[in-house]
């Protein structure tokens, strides 16, 4: 419990800071684009392509940022609880995939370093083999 809080800090104190490292969105715009400014940029070709990718960074950048917000907001959620459960579906083929959509085990980098197992168990004889065949 006590790493997973530090882990959590950790996140919340590089997001407070602006972000932009790891997995973890940048806070702000680094430019925001405007109409007018495609407008006056319509003539030269370059300067607008340049100024559409912009734009399509900062709606990326957009999306990203409110996936992580999200993220976050359930781990706070969940931040003092001594454990929690993921409700699974299988396939016909057996295999389980996580009814929640955000906050799982089979998530992102972010998700998968926010969690940890409330019970430890040794690795045992073949545990390393097995963790490290992907």
């Amino acid at each position: 419990m006590y790493k997973y809080i530090i882990k959590f800090k950790l996140v919340e104190m590089i997001w407070a800071n602006g972000a932009g490292k790891g997995s973890i969105p940048e806070r702000f715009n680094p430019k925001i684009i405007t109409k007018t400014m495609l407008k006056a940029a319509s003539r030269d070709f370059k300067e607008k392509t340049t100024l559409l990718k912009e734009s399509q960074y900062n709606r990326e950048l957009h999306s990203l940022r409110c996936d992580f917000q999200l993220k976050l907001q359930i781990a706070k959620d969940f931040k003092l609880c001594e454990s929690i459960y993921f409700p699974h579906n299988m396939d016909y083929r057996g295999r389980a995939y996580p009814i929640t959509p955000h906050l799982n085990h089979i998530g992102n980098d972010l998700c998968r370093g926010l969690l940890e197992y409330s019970n430890a168990k040794p690795l045992g004889k073949n545990g390393l083999k097995w963790l490290k065949v992907i």
